[in-house]
């Protein structure tokens, strides 16, 4: 049973929301969702010197932990535009999942085969790609994006973003 539904890419996403939705207050999420609230006022904070920004950051914490968590699925995911090894592992973090020996090994996978020979494509050389490289990198990225959606299925049902 599917609890999730969005594609791959917008699986964090529908996940983010599903957390939104619960009308919990921040002080009964994990902390991961606590920085989602809170992320354009630390960011707003992280560029200054202004005591009265920093202040905001502070008083977010402090005060408004009781207050029914609020924020926008559609910013809340940083993909960067390319997805390597260190921004899955932002995003797990993003969503509150642990990065499991399962990602771990497909993720070095990707970043030295698939990402290697984009990124060498991309840069104008002229490599050849055989048949089964392909298809393994296929299957590469279609296993991890089922474990990745079991993953915040799972996360989902058991409300893993509950403190």
């Amino acid at each position: 049973m599917h609890t999730l539904k969005a594609s791959p890419r917008k699986l964090p996403q529908a996940y983010v929301d599903l957390v939104s939705r619960q009308g919990l207050a921040y002080n009964r999420l994990k902390t991961n969702f606590v920085a989602i609230g809170a992320r354009s006022t630390i960011c707003e904070a992280a560029n200054t010197n202004l005591m009265r920004l920093h202040m905001g950051v502070v008083e977010f914490l402090t005060y408004n932990q009781g207050n029914t968590a609020k924020f926008n699925s559609d910013n809340s995911i940083e993909t960067e535009s390319n997805v390597n090894a260190k921004v899955f592992a932002n995003i797990l973090d993003t969503v509150g999942l642990q990065i499991d020996d399962y990602f771990s090994v497909r993720m070095l996978l990707l970043d030295g085969g698939l990402l290697a020979k984009r990124n060498a494509i991309a840069h104008g050389d002229r490599i050849e790609v055989k048949q089964e490289d392909y298809l393994q990198l296929h299957r590469l990225v279609i296993e991890l994006l089922d474990h990745f959606r079991d993953c915040l299925e799972n996360a989902a049902i058991l409300k893993a973003y509950e403190r």
